[in-house]
């Protein structure tokens, strides 16, 4: 068997044939026994058209020491977990393979909805300027397009129902002598069929243009200086940095600090899989983290979640 799988293979057959069913009833066959030599390996399937599931999502009813997980990114399937991918993964070329995109016109168009959506995704005081300019120069082409006047009204009512920060929405005050209206009383047609206020709303949205602001594509870093170290050490009551034994930098810019060794959680398990890092760098072995299930009688397709903190082992079971 370790021959076998040491090396590239191919199944071939046409449509129909019994291909899928054949890879599945293989793998099947290779786990089904406890003490074979695939025990506790680990096989990854991709399944471009959701042949597997059915073929695996049971298989640990006939060996409870193994595990299946599912990731797909169709999010109306509900018995798989949502694959998210990291916006800086993948890059524009990346992304027109995935659409299947045909044009190169429409290249530009993902390139820009990279750039906006890591600005949109963001907390709104860091960035609320690039927020008030982008909306703003989608307003002004709106404005600008020569539409009616009933299609210009319904179209900004829509981008700013969906996009719109604290200081440009519907209610947003516009001024002018004498006189003050919520931005959406500005789009109000008259009985000529046109938008009166026109002018005004467009002076008042160029309020909100900067041209400094340039937009980049993600790629994955943000900055993070000494003063924000600092600054969130403060924030924790912590006065020497010489106190910090282990700092971890999480994905939401938050810190976590754990002053010695005891009393930094190890995540062991993590919804029923197994961090093998984590369990290397307490030298250990896979063999100890199943000890340590049979001794408390659980399988591992039925921890949620278990660390190790201060010499001690926590397990929380699912549901």
């Amino acid at each position: 068997i370790n021959d076998f799988f040491a090396n590239h293979f191919a199944i071939f057959g046409s449509t129909g044939s019994g291909k899928s069913w054949g890879v599945a009833r293989l793998i099947q066959s290779i786990f089904e026994k406890q003490h074979s030599i695939a025990y506790r390996a680990s096989i990854f399937i991709f399944d471009a058209y959701g042949e597997y599931h059915s073929a695996f999502k049971d298989i640990s009813q006939k060996v409870p020491e193994l595990s299946f997980k599912a990731y797909t990114t169709n999010t109306n399937f509900s018995e798989n977990e949502v694959l998210k991918i990291p916006l800086w993964l993948l890059d524009t070329d990346d992304i027109a393979l995935l659409l299947n995109v045909e044009r190169q016109t429409q290249l530009p168009v993902i390139e820009k909805a990279l750039k906006l959506v890591g600005v949109f995704a963001r907390d709104e005081k860091e960035v609320i300027k690039q927020k008030n300019d982008i909306i703003a120069r989608a307003i002004l082409d709106i404005l600008a397009s020569g539409h009616s006047s009933s299609q210009i009204r319904d179209q900004i009512f829509s981008v700013l129902t969906n996009y719109n920060t604290k200081d440009l929405n519907l209610e947003s005050t516009v001024y002018q002598p004498g006189y003050s209206r919520p931005l959406k009383q500005c789009l109000i047609i008259d009985a000529s069929g046109k938008i009166r206020e026109i002018e005004l709303l467009t002076n008042y949205i160029r309020t909100f243009l900067d041209d400094t602001i340039e937009l980049s594509l993600p790629d994955g870093s943000f900055r993070y200086s000494l003063d924000d170290l600092i600054s969130q050490l403060r924030e924790q009551g912590i006065k020497n940095i010489k106190d910090v034994k282990y700092a971890i930098l999480e994905n939401n810019g938050k810190l976590s600090v754990f002053n010695d060794d005891n009393t930094y959680p190890m995540p062991i398990i993590i919804d029923g899989i197994i961090d093998v890092d984590t369990v290397k760098n307490m030298k250990k072995n896979i063999n100890w983290v199943y000890d340590i299930l049979n001794k408390n009688n659980i399988k591992l397709k039925d921890v949620f979640y278990a660390f190790h903190s201060k010499n001690k082992t926590f397990i929380i079971r699912k549901n």
